[in-house]
């Protein structure tokens, strides 16, 4: 039991960056427990891993060769040791050495430890870690890809310590939630400062690396942390760098010092050629400069200037930008020149793609990877921001009142419905399902606040629309009925339920659920007093 309580704690107080206090405890256990220098049972070979991690958290990681000698060979008998074992070989050995293949591999390794062990824990972790370093590394269609899954995990599992993380991975960096670790706090803000709008946020996403980094107890991710200072302040532009350089020394990595001096110098930024590429990035491209394809209103702009894309090259932009994903070149094709042949359909392809890149005048507002075509990284979608709004919600079912105004401003945003010239697409009816599930799930959230806060006639008002949107569906009918017994009228509720039910029996043949009945608690009496329903 000490064993059990002691890690665990110990394991906590890592993942904190009290590194030392952690450590103290660990070497109690490993004298107690006569780990030795190779482990023959797993409590064994949870200390001497736990007492490597803080030495690679600090940058001694030269004799990594020889830990992975003795815990390697054990680490196949628990999924839960693997995971983290090759997570963290993966994120704090290989990663400062600037191995990306061999990171990716262990990575890789950890995830499948992770599933294999049903560890949802790790998985998130795993994929979190992975974001990131797609992301250090300058891998632009990978990190992409897995930032999207992490957001989705994250959406629907609750994992609220990653939404920061998930937030500027996604370009929404927002406040943290003050719940995250040191590392996702120092990852987050580093993304956040390669894409701010100006220099004073990225300044203070620079400041906020630097500071989480500091707490965590990482050399290596202190650099980073120092260098986006540097690259996004000038007045402390020598002092951030000397700083970069002294963290850097403290890692046993000859491509990281190198690449850190290099950097300071002016030089080939070798190994962090895709992170100091992300800082540098000038200010136009980032958010203030991003373009923003808008369904709802048919349009695309750069800042609050309306672009002049003509109607077939905006559909071809549409198809693109309705998912996050790649498209394969033959599916779009298929979309939008369904009845021509396959080479007409590829050489019209080509000449609506050059006249949309030429119009909006971005060649890299569509980008070409090995699974097809997508929007560019500075591309804004709506339909995109009001799904990561709803995102959360959807997991949880109710707002907070934190997300009550922004969930008002999208349903404002959806009630406008979408642009007429979209309506005419005939590949678009998928969009109309997302905006019309977006539109209910808003009015039918803001609908059940009002109903907590005792407003029953903005309950009743958010009723009404989702009636309107679909008179079959129940949740408008309960959401009115709770409104009406709120407000002690029950014969209002009588009266709305017994309208539900003609409707359904009128035209389905059904009737309510039971659980609506029961709502009412109408007795055998006023349920005869209605109309006679067919069986």
């Amino acid at each position: 039991m000490k064993f059990l309580t002691t890690g665990w704690y110990a394991a906590c107080l890592t993942e904190l960056g009290r590194l030392d206090e952690a450590e103290r405890l660990l070497h109690e256990l490993e004298r107690e427990f006569a780990t030795g220098d190779a482990p023959q049972f797993m409590h064994q070979a949870f200390v001497m891993r736990d007492l490597a991690i803080i030495e690679w958290r600090r940058g001694h990681i030269g004799l990594t060769d020889d830990q992975r000698a003795r815990l390697d060979p054990i680490a196949d008998r628990s999924h839960i040791f693997a995971a983290c074992h090759f997570m963290r070989i993966a994120t704090e050995v290989e990663r400062a050495k600037g191995d990306r293949l061999a990171e990716r591999t262990l990575l890789d390794r950890a995830l499948r430890h992770a599933d294999d062990g049903s560890l949802p824990l790790y998985r998130v972790e795993v994929l979190a870690q992975s974001v990131f370093g797609a992301w250090l590394a300058g891998e632009d269609d990978s990190w992409r890809t897995q930032a999207a899954e992490l957001q989705l995990i994250v959406a629907s599992d609750g994992f609220r310590a990653l939404e920061h993380l998930v937030q500027c991975a996604t370009g929404q960096a927002r406040a943290p939630t003050g719940i995250e670790l040191p590392e996702t706090l120092a990852h987050a803000e580093l993304i956040a400062c390669g894409d701010s709008s100006s220099l004073d946020a990225a300044q203070a996403h620079a400041a906020a690396a630097v500071a989480a980094a500091q707490e965590f107890g990482s050399p290596f991710i202190l650099a980073l942390a120092n260098l986006a200072l540097a690259e996004s302040k000038p007045e402390e532009r020598a002092t951030a760098h000397a700083q970069a350089q002294s963290s850097a020394a403290s890692v046993e990595s000859q491509r990281f010092q190198a690449a850190v001096s290099a950097v300071v110098s002016g030089g080939d930024a070798g190994m962090l050629a895709g992170f100091i590429s992300r800082l540098r990035r000038p200010i136009e491209m980032r958010e203030g400069g991003k373009l923003r394809v808008a369904f709802l209103a048919g349009t695309v702009a750069r800042g609050s200037d309306i672009l002049r894309v003509a109607g077939r090259e905006l559909e071809l932009l549409c198809a693109i930008a309705r998912q996050r994903r790649p498209t394969p070149q033959e599916e779009l094709e298929a979309m939008l020149w369904p009845d021509a042949d396959s080479q007409s359909a590829s050489n019209s392809f080509k000449v609506c793609m050059h006249r949309l890149r030429k119009q909006v005048g971005d060649e890299r507002v569509v980008v070409r990877s090995a699974q097809g075509y997508r929007v560019g990284d500075h591309v804004r979608v709506d339909i995109w921001e009001l799904e990561d709004d709803a995102a959360p919600l959807r997991a949880s079912g109710k707002p907070g009142r934190a997300d009550i105004d922004r969930l008002r401003r999208s349903l404002d945003r959806l009630q406008i419905g979408r642009a007429e010239l979209l309506k005419r697409w005939a590949w678009s009816d998928s969009l109309d399902r997302r905006i019309d599930e977006l539109r209910h799930d808003l009015t039918l959230w803001l609908g059940r606040e009002a109903l907590e806060r005792g407003d029953f006639a903005k309950s009743l008002a958010h009723a009404a629309q989702l009636v309107e949107y679909d008179s079959y569906d129940e949740s408008g009918r309960e959401l009115a009925i709770r409104a009406y017994l709120g407000a002690h009228d029950h014969a209002a509720a009588v009266r709305e339920y017994r309208e539900y039910r003609d409707v359904l029996v009128k035209d389905l043949g059904v009737e309510p659920s039971t659980d609506l009945k029961r709502l009412l608690e109408v007795d055998a009496k006023t349920v005869a007093a209605g109309p006679t329903l067919r069986p």
